[in-house]
């Protein structure tokens, strides 16, 4: 599925987010291009390409979010340090913040919702893409539906 705008957009993820079930997840973002081969001390290794994406999965009666993580926290996508400000200012937490609160490991951003906040949360998913700088038309949707 492409979209022609956000409006599109807009509304696809707020069906997506209805729809998920316990352990059912979305991906919003770019199509993975081909990776790109990477040297390394043993011979070459793939390093899968960088895309702008956000994800959730549903577990019980919360959502658990993920932004691509920043290239400078350990993440894939590169980003400015206003980008990053601006994405915690949406709610997201950065990968440290998360280690020391959670102990999760991750490179991504995330965050954690309440399924009764899935409108919130799809106005955060869609201002963290553009933030980003992706266009509508650049995004997929896929659910494990």
């Amino acid at each position: 599925m492409s979209f022609e705008n956000w409006d599109d957009v807009v509304s696809a993820l707020g069906c997506a987010l209805a729809r998920l079930s316990d352990g059912e997840f979305l991906i919003l973002g770019e199509p993975t291009t081909e990776s790109r081969p990477r040297r390394t001390l043993f011979g070459r290794r793939t390093v899968p390409a960088a895309t702008r994406y956000v994800q959730v999965l549903r577990i019980a009666d919360v959502y658990t979010a993920e932004c691509v993580g920043a290239r400078s926290l350990g993440g894939t996508w590169q980003m400015s340090e206003s980008t990053i400000e601006q994405l915690r200012s949406l709610g997201w937490r950065t990968p440290a913040e998360s280690k020391w609160e959670f102990d999760n490991d991750t490179p991504n951003f995330d965050l954690y919702v309440a399924l009764a906040a899935a409108p919130a949360l799809s106005e955060v998913l869609l201002d963290s893409l553009r933030c980003l700088g992706a266009r509508p038309e650049d995004l997929t949707l896929q659910t494990s539906q």
